[in-house]
């Protein structure tokens, strides 16, 4: 009995209820808008020097960085590189990522995003993503390129060096590929996209087909960063009622109300992200005039490789700003030499400015 709470008249347990949610409230309105220097200052510095789980806005400031960075840099499926699976993310010593989960992930050859799991949204929003999501089986090219240059043509591998990407599809790791194995990759889903389109062009099923597969690892990314995002609010919720030094019957009280409150929030942000999901699933599409700039440019990079390899032909320095040998040679040899780099293949003509395209709309997509 002796360690029971003394007793409150119902007036006074009014009182104490209320003035308990307003400093509650202050606490974590001085959190959410970053004023750390308020009457509630030990509380902010409890965690020295770095960024604390107390420091809530801080907090999502650094979680929005490092998602931000990892979908921008580990987003592709198929990255151009030197090696077949990318090496874990460097992160600081003190990353919210690197912390997580440490002790309670399962094993896993590389540490990052890769280790965590990922909770399983409500049935009802599985079901509608699922309805939507439809991955194709593609195609890509195993043998080893040594160097660039002397690398075979994509039209010229041989099936037997091609094996189904359903595999690579299901990975849930980002892959360094070569540029000959990303233009296979391209090709072999244009033979299959094929459709009434002149020889030389492609059509939007391969451009879906493409942005499909390229952004299918976003759906895990980002509901890991949801998941890291509720955990870190929860963490802040149980600091923020210790805080308030309450008797241990009316902090269970209050946390089981804020749990059933973080509860909902997470489901609604999971019910949100599916939506966006399923979204991308869908015909691509876009407003955004950064798309044109960017198959704009890349076929200006084109041209200027193109023009570059036809002055090194005819013997001309493509860095020779005086433009002193140019009058030496004959605008025919120069137009000849730029001739000579025509493609004539129009399947690869074709699969070229399809890879163009899906780089373009990759990096305008409004989901990054």
């Amino acid at each position: 009995m002796s360690s029971l709470p003394p007793e409150r008249p119902t007036i006074s347990l009014r009182m104490f209820l209320s003035d308990l949610a307003m400093q509650y409230h202050s606490l974590a309105i001085a959190a959410l808008n970053g004023d750390y220097h308020t009457s509630h200052t030990p509380f902010f510095t409890a965690n020295g020097t770095i960024v604390g789980s107390t420091r809530l806005r801080a907090l999502m400031h650094k979680l929005n960085t490092e998602f931000s960075d990892y979908m921008r840099e580990k987003g592709e499926k198929f990255k151009l590189g030197h090696s077949r699976v990318t090496d874990p993310p460097i992160r600081s010593p003190e990353s919210i990522f690197s912390l997580k989960k440490k002790n309670k992930a399962p094993k896993a050859k590389h540490a990052g995003w890769e280790s965590y799991a990922v909770p399983a949204p409500s049935s009802s929003v599985c079901d509608h993503f699922a309805s939507v999501q439809n991955y194709r089986d593609g195609s890509f090219p195993i043998a080893p390129v040594a160097d660039e240059d002397s690398a075979p043509d994509p039209a010229d591998v041989d099936q037997e060096d091609i094996v189904d990407t359903s595999a690579t599809l299901s990975d849930t790791s980002q892959r360094l590929v070569t540029e000959v194995e990303m233009k296979a990759w391209v090709r072999k889903l244009y033979l299959m996209t094929r459709g009434r389109e002149l020889p030389g062009n492609y059509n939007h099923v391969l451009l879906t087909e493409l942005f499909h597969q390229q952004s299918v690892l976003w759906q895990r990314i980002a509901t890991e960063h949801v998941e890291h995002v509720q955990d870190t609010i929860g963490t802040f919720v149980n600091k923020a009622i210790a805080h308030l030094r309450v008797e241990e019957q009316v902090f269970a009280g209050i946390k089981e109300g804020i749990d059933c409150a973080l509860q909902e929030s997470r489901t609604r942000a999971e019910e949100e992200l599916m939506r966006l999901c399923a979204d991308e699933q869908q015909q691509p599409i876009t407003y955004n005039h950064y798309y044109t700039d960017n198959v704009q440019q890349s076929r200006l990079d084109s041209a200027q490789k193109t023009i570059e390899r036809a002055m090194e032909k005819v013997n001309v320095d493509p860095d020779d700003l005086e433009c002193t040998a140019v009058g030496n040679t004959s605008a025919e040899t120069l137009v000849a030499a730029i001739r000579q780099n025509i493609v004539v293949n129009m399947d690869e003509q074709a699969c070229s400015q399809a890879l163009e395209g899906l780089r373009a709309y990759y990096k305008a997509s409004p989901f990054l």
